[in-house]
């Protein structure tokens, strides 16, 4: 498996203490800053202090729903990549979160390489959007002197 490119921070939002350690665990292994939440609360509050790279949440967290922490990520930051994690998918769930913004969509249970992919393309996927960024000021700033 292709190893990250660079440090991510990354958010672990899931209501089951044996997933988000093993989560934490094989992340930090491969070289990320984690951080956990055990409820959406929790991911809110450290959402308002810190700045994520990704956010890794469940959709059922028993006192938020995924989807309304997906929202209110978006509604901060369009640079947080997101991935929904659920045990009940359906298309309507994945479209839906889709819909709130999230960048991928796993269904549980999930290899540990699975998670390392898919958050290898949403780190990927962001970097160009950086970039693409950057870019168009130059480009922006090109056009102004000239």
């Amino acid at each position: 498996m292709v190893q990250f490119k660079v440090s991510q921070k990354i958010l672990i939002v899931d209501d089951e203490n044996a997933l988000r350690r093993n989560l934490e665990i094989f992340l930090g292994e491969l070289g990320q800053r984690v951080r956990c939440a055990a409820c959406g609360e929790d991911a809110v509050k450290l959402l308002h202090d810190e700045q994520f790279d990704i956010v890794i949440t469940d959709i059922r967290l028993g006192d938020l729903d995924g989807l309304e922490l997906v929202r209110r990520i978006r509604s901060r930051s369009s640079l947080t990549g997101v991935l929904i994690m659920t045990a009940y998918g359906s298309p309507d769930s994945a479209i839906e979160a889709f819909r709130s913004g999230a960048h991928d969509y796993i269904l549980k249970p999930f290899s540990l390489d699975e998670i390392e992919l898919r958050i290898n393309n949403i780190a990927r996927y962001l970097d160009l959007q950086r970039q693409n960024a950057i870019l168009r000021e130059e480009l922006q700033c090109h056009r102004q002197n000239h």
